[in-house]
């Protein structure tokens, strides 16, 4: 059996150890009796490790691509979640029309770092009705009156989160039924198009953006 070495002693008291002629000499105070190893156990070690963070350049258009950026800001806690908006049509150049405070999250003022959630945008063919409107010629026109048949814009739009690329909410939305207020169409033309207003997209998704 392997045993501890405690303490060191002289050569005499080590050779009279195991002489039964030397007796039961008192135990050097502070040495241990008894041929129990001892154990010892260290102290726990912490590591600390500082989370990667998404880098704020990076382009999240690719989570409506199925990609998804593990390194990205979870989709939790309270509301606000920020949320960057992708798409085409309406959706681009009227970031300012969002309510607060979707407009700093337009993507070339928000930190990708701090993004939680994606808004992707497709532009399916527009809705026709049965509405018609009469418009008036147009400054410096010299034709007669026009009339337009509305067809409605349509956007399908999705929240993607950025860690994990999953889905969290869709909607379908359509531009309001309703006569525009202008109508720039060509020559032989027949329809005017009523688009989605900015509102609308606020509206579909603010119970899992701004709650």
């Amino acid at each position: 059996m392997n045993a501890r070495v405690l303490g060191r002693t002289s050569g005499l008291a080590v050779l009279c150890a195991g002489l039964l002629a030397c007796g039961s000499a008192e135990p050097v105070a502070g040495q241990r009796t008894g041929s129990a190893p001892v154990t010892t156990t260290a102290a726990p070690t912490t590591t600390t490790t500082t989370p990667r963070r998404l880098d704020p350049k990076t382009d999240l258009e690719a989570v409506c691509k199925g990609k998804s950026f593990p390194a990205g800001a979870a989709y939790d806690g309270p509301p606000p979640h920020p949320t960057q908006a992708h798409g085409f049509g309406t959706l681009y150049g009227e970031y300012d029309e969002w309510p607060d405070p979707w407009p700093s999250w337009a993507p070339d003022k928000a930190d990708s770092g701090d993004i939680q959630l994606v808004l992707c945008e497709d532009k399916p063919d527009a809705e026709p009705t049965d509405l018609v409107c009469e418009y008036g010629p147009a400054f410096g026109d010299s034709g007669g009156n026009r009339s337009l048949t509305v067809e409605l814009d349509v956007a399908e739009v999705k929240l993607y989160e950025v860690r994990t690329g999953e889905l969290v909410a869709e909607a379908r939305i359509t531009g309001p039924r309703e006569c525009p207020e202008t109508a720039a169409v060509g020559e032989g033309e027949s329809t005017v198009t009523s688009f989605v207003e900015v509102a609308a997209y606020a509206e579909a998704l603010k119970a899992h953006v701004t709650g």
